[in-house]
């Protein structure tokens, strides 16, 4: 077993290696990608099977997430998107694409949900599907994140209070797939399935 110190290096390794590969990547070049991973995500069976779906607001630089949101949308599907708290995300309900465009912008400049007694899937005790972003991902579907740990929180909340575990879906540009294996802590959560282009 891996030292914990050991594992924290490299993963900053290869965030930063990530990273600085991500930056080459023409806006161009995730576009056309981010449209192929976006028609995959929604011709997936574990798309097509949820109706409580939790979805990030992509931001430049992350797979987009728009014609998802549109679709989830138009198919009467409910969709959460999250909002940071401390050092947590909480998931709540959006209604509709054009409400988006009115939420505050948080770090990042990402929109994020104003919580104004909007439905949050844990207390509701509802979510199918979860679609994550993440820096890297590996064969075995490891996830690396930012560093923060926001989704792996957010997977364990789910665990705990959820009757069953919503479906974990990674969406990774392919530039994001890394031969090797990314060393996973206790704390960190394998997906169920990685698309990519």
């Amino acid at each position: 077993k891996m030292e914990r110190a050991a594992q924290v290096a490299l993963k900053k390794d290869l965030r930063k290696r990530v990273r600085t590969t991500l930056k080459e990547v023409p806006l161009e070049e995730q576009q056309r990608q981010g449209h192929i991973i976006q028609r995959r995500v929604l011709d997936s069976e574990a798309y097509k099977n949820s109706k409580h779906i939790a979805i990030y607001l992509s931001t430049p630089g992350e797979v987009p997430t728009d014609l998802i949101l549109k679709d989830i949308v138009e198919n009467n599907k409910i969709c959460y998107a999250p909002r940071m708290n401390g050092d947590k995300l909480d998931f709540y309900q959006i209604h509709n694409l054009e409400e988006i465009e009115t939420f505050p912008r948080a770090t990042w400049n990402i929109p994020e949900p104003p919580v104004d007694g909007r439905t949050n899937p844990i207390e509701t005790k509802s979510l199918d599907l979860i679609i994550a972003p993440g820096l890297a991902f590996d064969s075995k579907k490891g996830r690396l994140g930012k560093g923060k740990g926001f989704y792996d929180k957010f997977f364990a909340e789910c665990q705990a209070a959820l009757p069953k575990m919503p479906y974990k879906l990674g969406v990774g540009f392919r530039q994001q797939l890394v031969e090797e294996e990314i060393p996973m802590e206790e704390t960190d959560h394998y997906l169920d399935e990685v698309i990519h282009d």
